[in-house]
């Protein structure tokens, strides 16, 4: 399962990278370090400029929703 997070991990990274806001977020995206936590049941963000995501929340959503909760959680 880790192969398949990463993959679809670094596609949601280049994905930010190559769109309309990619100055702002992308700049953002590199200030948060990737956690994957199966405690928590979708994603969030912590005071520690941590993101997280619970892995099979993750893997079940389709491309674009991933990229939506990402900019949605980078928003905070």
């Amino acid at each position: 399962m880790q192969k398949e997070l990463d993959k679809a991990w670094d596609e949601l990274v280049v994905s930010v990278f190559k769109g309309s806001n990619r100055a702002l977020y992308g700049s953002l995206l590199c200030s948060l370090e990737l956690k994957w936590d199966e405690t928590i049941p979708s994603a969030a963000v912590t005071s520690d400029m941590e993101i997280l995501w619970n892995p099979q929340f993750f893997l079940g959503l389709p491309k674009e929703t991933r990229k939506f909760i990402l900019l949605h959680e980078i928003e905070h």
